[in-house]
């Protein structure tokens, strides 16, 4: 059946007005008969004529015929999603069955009541998407340990099917496979502009873990020839308080030592061995905890850390423009640590300048009883400093005049009053020091200047403002706490101890922080108001520039009776920030290049990376390193250079196997390539151009339990789906008609007169017979 619509092409007031102006031009031509021509043919060349006139305005009028059509031929696609991985098992469902128990009977189900209406295709995922039989699956065991719900939503949503399609999600909301929601909500969007509408149903609920898990926040460490160094490891636990586990420290599968620990009701139990390497090398070492019963996974029970022993000293040049306490104390503190060389500058008058060489004394800190003083207070606070030599200055300029004594040091601290150390030529060789040597600048009171140079100031990562004197607390920011330079401390402890801590002082307020700026910790104010940054930093090229913000910083290192229990923050602080920068930033004295793996372990389904830093970049060809994988065998790859920082270059090995590491800069160095026989270990000797670390299984599907109906629904909304409540057909029917009249209109034909030839044609054989026939009468 059709039916017959009017769509006008002119406005119907224009159309009726052409109407009316031709009946009366119709009739004053009817009435202007010649006398010659019969009646009848002027009947007849009337009619023609009017008939002419009419065609004209019907086809104004545009009569239209709309005519419904049948359907495509076939039934729309539906596509069922069971998430197959090992999350699944959780057995929170109903009457004990686990989560994809459910779920492959709920898809049994659909398909059977939906066959008919629908042509049903069902698939199984984890971290791919397999086809799977509706009917079959209850058997299955899922075990796989990733979850990738984009790659299963965009490999269901096609291009847009001509019967319709959709797409039923049954699932517990899980995504481990990297890239947070965001890749999962860009595939629902996806799905939405091919009109495959994603409906979801979420299968289980919050679920109890027991899981113990050992931490190295230091990853990496960097230690003395003959140094005793601390190797600290956090038992995380849920589920396991009161449990007792044993802890030992491994190196070469060889056990070195155990304790027992007990996890604690809450926060985490610390474990600490001490450990000293007489010579320069690579060593790698493991805590391992021992399982206790119920553990969701034992993987994680270990945790591996690198110990990079050197046997030249982090040399640092401190440039004083008065004499200060809280340059004395800092003189102090850097100067027992084992692992520095401290050159000092103090102005003391003018003209003259002292300058000092002071070190720990090594022989001491590799003794039993430093190993003692360094497990209770760190190396900085505990190691006797010993005078090397001194001598009197008298041009402060000359100090960094050099640029060849620049490379000798990997840290220069800026104190107050540094204008006289800090001509254009002494800041020219500072900023070429740090931009293509990687060196680090910290200026540890804030300002160096009072007036800021534009050649400093592009390298400093604030800009000041002037002020009255503020007292403040110091208060760690998120990356802040992240680098952990409070070992051993929980979060809210570390807060609640700088909290405790004697206020600062600062007079110039940082007024703002550059684009690359990251912040580390903040001031908070007795008087309220918006906090401020206390540490930033910014890279600088090759190195980076830190600056700490407030005077009186040496207070922390003497305090009263009633904080001595704080009394080692002031030299771990200091401990742990020149190793961040040490092994943050450029190369060793002496080094011509240094290999970094971005992480100490990776997961198997995630990409590995490192970083290599080259001294003298190599012209024309790019640096190649090998990687030697566990079965001893070596393959090379190739460094891409980084385009903004000269000398530094990244190596991508993208998603490798599980097992150990070791990644060589032969090649680099001018070596020829080797290989390992199969089943030897990585060689502890290499030093800073080669790395280890290790590739895992990942563990987030065993840990991360609870299900997350909240990603469910986005992915409902933004696929233009909905959330099913019970999954049932009755459901999906009703959910897939609604979506079809809304975004699938009856399919049907138009035709109308208006763009058809023969219109025009009758149209034009109407005119012309009506003038032949006035013609044959003898008209013109």
């Amino acid at each position: 059946m059709g039916t017959l619509i009017f769509e006008p092409l002119i406005v119907p007031a224009l159309w009726a007005a052409l109407a009316v102006l031709a009946v009366p031009l119709l009739a004053w031509y009817g009435l202007s008969r010649p006398g010659r021509l019969p009646r009848l043919r002027w009947a007849a060349t009337l009619a023609l004529h009017g008939a002419g006139i009419g065609l004209v305005l019907l086809i104004l009028l545009n009569p239209t015929w709309i005519e419904s059509l049948p359907p495509p031929a076939g039934k729309p696609r539906l596509t069922l999603l069971v998430d197959a991985s090992a999350s699944m098992n959780t057995p929170d469902g109903g009457d004990g069955r686990s989560r994809f128990q459910q779920a492959a009977r709920a898809a049994g189900e659909i398909a059977r009541r939906l066959n008919d209406d629908f042509d049903i295709q069902t698939r199984t995922f984890a971290e791919g998407v397999s086809p799977a039989d509706a009917q079959r699956m209850a058997g299955v065991r899922p075990s796989a340990l990733t979850t990738d719900l984009a790659t299963a939503i965009g490999s269901s949503s096609q291009e847009d099917h001509p019967q319709g399609q959709a797409v039923v999600l049954l699932s517990d909301g899980i995504h481990n496979a990297g890239g947070g929601s965001g890749p999962v909500l860009e595939a629902a969007r996806r799905a939405r502009a091919m009109a495959a509408p994603v409906y979801t149903h979420t299968l289980g609920g919050q679920a109890d873990v027991r899981d113990l898990s050992v931490e190295i926040d230091a990853t990496q460490e960097l230690a003395f020839a003959g140094q005793s160094i601390g190797i600290e490891a956090r038992l995380a636990h849920r589920g396991l308080a009161g449990g007792r586990t044993v802890v030992a420290l491994v190196h070469d599968g060889r056990e070195l030592a155990r304790q027992e620990v007990t996890l604690p009701q809450t926060g985490p139990a610390v474990a600490r061995f001490d450990v000293t390497r007489p010579r320069k090398g690579l060593y790698r070492y493991e805590v391992r905890a021992e399982p206790l019963p119920g553990e969701a996974t034992a993987a994680n029970n270990t945790a591996p850390i690198v110990v990079r022993v050197v046997d030249e000293p982090i040399r640092i040049l401190l440039l004083e423009g008065k004499p200060y306490w809280d340059a004395k104390f800092l003189m102090r503190t850097l100067a027992g640590d084992p692992l520095v060389e401290l050159d000092c500058v103090v102005k003391v008058a003018e003209g003259r300048l002292v300058r000092q060489t002071l070190s720990a004394d090594r022989a001491a800190s590799a003794s039993p009883e430093s190993a003692v003083a360094a497990a209770d207070g760190g190396p900085a606070a505990t190691q006797p400093a010993r005078l090397r030599q001194w001598n009197i200055l008298t041009d402060p300029a000359q100090v960094l005049a050099g640029p060849d004594a620049l490379r000798s040091y990997q840290v220069i601290v800026l104190g107050r009053d540094a204008e006289a150390f800090l001509s254009e030529t002494g800041l020219a060789h500072l900023r070429d020091w740090i931009a293509r040597d990687g060196g680090a600048l910290l200026c540890y009171r804030g300002s160096p200047m009072a007036q800021i140079s534009g050649r400093l100031a592009g390298i400093l990562p604030v800009e000041w403002t002037s002020g009255r004197e503020t007292r403040f607390h110091v208060k760690l920011t998120e990356r802040g706490r992240a680098l952990r330079w409070l070992p051993g401390a929980a979060e809210a402890d570390a807060a609640a101890r700088l909290a405790e801590l004697p206020t600062l002082a600062t007079a110039a307020q940082v007024g703002r922080t550059k684009p690359l700026t990251a912040v580390l910790a903040t001031a908070v104010f007795a008087e309220g108001g918006p906090e401020t940054p206390v540490v930033s930093y910014q890279p600088y090229g090759t190195g980076r520039a830190v600056v700490i913000e407030g005077a009186g910083l040496w207070r922390w290192a003497f305090l009263p009776p009633q904080q001595q229990e704080h009394d080692a923050v002031y030299g771990t602080l200091w401990h742990s920030l020149l190793r961040w920068l040490a092994t943050g930033g450029g190369l060793m004295p002496g080094q011509k290049l240094a290999l970094r793996a971005d992480k100490m372990r990776f997961a198997a389904n995630e990409p590995a990376a490192a970083t290599l830093r080259l001294r003298e970049a190599p012209a024309g060809a790019l640096p190649q390193v090998e990687l030697i994988g566990p079965d001893g065998q070596a393959r090379t790859l190739t460094a891409a250079a980084l385009k903004d920082e000269p000398g530094t270059y990244r190596v991508l090995m993208g998603r490798l196997p599980v097992g150990r590491y070791e990644l060589r800069a032969a090649a680099a160095a001018g070596r020829p390539a080797t290989r390992r026989a199969a089943g030897t270990r990585p060689a502890a000797e290499g030093g800073e151009e080669s790395t280890l670390f290790e590739v895992a299984a990942p563990i987030d599907e065993q840990l991360d339990l609870n299900a997350r109906p909240d990603l469910m629904a986005r992915i409902a909304d933004e696929s233009g789906g909905a959330v099913l409540a019970e999954a049932s057909a009755v459901e999906i029917r009703e959910r897939f008609r609604e979506h079809t009249q809304a975004h699938r209109p009856p399919r049907i034909r138009r035709t109308s007169v208006w763009d058809r030839w023969w219109a025009m044609l009758l149209v034009f054989a109407t005119w012309t017979a009506g003038w032949a026939l006035r013609r044959s009468g003898g008209l013109i």
